[in-house]
């Protein structure tokens, strides 16, 4: 039983994006070990910071079918370029 539960903590696991990039497009681009996703900067929903002080932690995307977090340290710079950059490409 234990060790089911450690392959299921390291299956979900391996969902966390770890980088995450917006091309000339307008596509946002995800990546985890498992997949890439792709999609629209006007189908992300909403961005929500960590609550964790001392900033790392996960950044979660909402988007219209599906969500996903990011793990990340929240003060770099490049993830706050990709975030204003989708915010001028989706306002809402």
């Amino acid at each position: 039983m234990i060790g089911l539960f450690h392959l299921y903590a390291w299956f979900r696991s391996t969902g966390l994006f770890y980088a995450v990039s917006l091309d000339f497009e307008g596509q946002v681009v995800l990546r985890s070990f498992r997949r890439r996703l792709e999609v629209s900067a006007r189908q992300v929903r909403t961005i929500e910071g960590s609550r964790l002080s001392g900033g790392c932690g996960f950044v979660r995307f909402k988007l219209f079918r599906e969500g996903g977090y990011l793990f990340c340290h929240g003060r770099n710079r490049e993830l706050e370029e990709v975030l204003l950059g989708i915010r001028k490409l989706n306002p809402r």
